[in-house]
């Protein structure tokens, strides 16, 4: 079950704070220096680690997915699909920071398949909805 709207949420109406948070987030992210070094190293197939606001970002040409969260070091690693656009990057940005910021996985909890799978879409609904409503695009 996804959390209660927050209409008052300054900056991001219709969101928690969290989510509010995760947004802002994701929207320095876009604009940092740093995303350019993320964009050579998948023009180039090599990998890279970056910081962007104290987050470890790191790319990974043979990862076959858009991403995967680094619970323990705060950050995620980015595959090739994630920079295949725009509106892939952002959305995975979102995903991921959902997961570190909501997750009860990276707070040591009992992992199941269906907690898994639960997590999995609420930060995919998430992703979804937050790109359509705060980032402009479809």
């Amino acid at each position: 079950m996804e959390p209660p709207l927050d209409p008052k949420c300054p900056g991001h109406p219709g969101v928690t704070p969290a989510e509010s948070a995760i947004i802002s987030e994701v929207q320095r992210m876009m604009a940092s220096p740093e995303m350019v070094h993320l964009h050579e190293a998948y023009r180039e197939g090599v990998s890279r680690i970056v910081r962007i606001g104290g987050r470890l970002i790191q790319y990974e040409p043979g990862l076959p997915a858009s991403g995967m969260t680094l619970f323990g070091e705060g950050g995620f690693v980015l595959g090739p699909e994630a920079l295949t656009s725009r509106a892939e990057l952002i959305r995975t940005c979102l995903h991921e920071l959902h997961r570190l910021t909501t997750s009860q996985i990276g707070s040591g909890a009992a992992i199941g398949r269906n907690l898994v799978h639960a997590e999995t879409q609420a930060a995919f609904g998430f992703a979804q909805r937050a790109y359509e409503a705060y980032f402009g695009e479809g």
